[in-house]
């Protein structure tokens, strides 16, 4: 499902980002496009709800956060923390009927921009799942550098993706991981990167990586703004 979806968010260039694009040209595409990575994070939540610490979290954001699932799933767990979705327009009405749906409307607002303008401030936490590989590693600083500048000294950046070995081994999970690394190529012309290049990511876009924690097929990379 994640894989077709993928391929339903590669255009030509325009001009335009591609999943704005997408929304413009494709409206059942981009649709489709959400609910899929909805699904995912769906099936995903308890996994990365143990291996992410949230505590001390007062408000947290979700960047590119779609139709909140993730936030969703995070607020549901933690009764007394707020949330902000920041999101494109065309995820707006969806992602507010989810938000509804999950009871946590009260505490969690949607934001429409492009997180490659700037990131809105407000929250002491920020949670980018399946963002960076997306892109390549110019879009991928530019969008940390607009996280950097929304966040106060000793907030906290988490950054959920695939980690690639250093050197891949006929095994499932690195058989899982390469498909996916082909998938970032073919489809919005990102790529999955390994521990090393995450770190080095990182610290370009102004942030100093704490600890690494595996869930499941994913990492949970948590950072802090130097």
């Amino acid at each position: 499902e994640e894989i077709r979806a993928y391929r339903v968010a590669k255009l030509a260039g325009t001009g335009l980002e591609r999943f704005e694009e997408l929304a413009r040209t494709n409206r059942a595409g981009a649709a489709l496009f959400n609910e899929a990575m909805a699904g995912a994070t769906r099936m995903q939540a308890r996994t990365l709800l143990a291996a992410c610490d949230f505590s001390g979290i007062s408000t947290l954001m979700d960047v590119g956060g779609g139709l909140g699932e993730l936030i969703s799933a995070v607020l549901e767990e933690y009764p007394a923390m707020q949330g902000i979705v920041f999101d494109l327009p065309h995820c707006e009405e969806s992602a507010v009927l989810n938000l509804a749906a999950s009871g946590i409307a009260g505490r969690c607002k949607f934001i429409a921009g492009s997180f490659f303008e700037a990131v809105p401030a407000g929250a002491d936490a920020i949670i980018m799942k399946f963002i960076m590989h997306d892109w390549n590693d110019e879009r991928c600083v530019q969008i940390l550098r607009n996280c950097h500048r929304s966040l106060k000294a000793g907030a906290r950046l988490l950054v959920i993706d695939r980690i690639m070995p250093e050197r891949l081994e006929a095994t499932p999970d690195h058989l899982s991981v390469a498909l996916a690394d082909l998938n970032m190529l073919r489809g919005p012309g990102g790529r999955e990167r390994t521990e090393r290049e995450h770190r080095e990511l990182l610290a370009k876009g102004g942030f100093r990586v704490v600890r690494i924690a595996p869930a499941g097929r994913l990492g949970v990379i948590e950072a802090t703004p130097e």
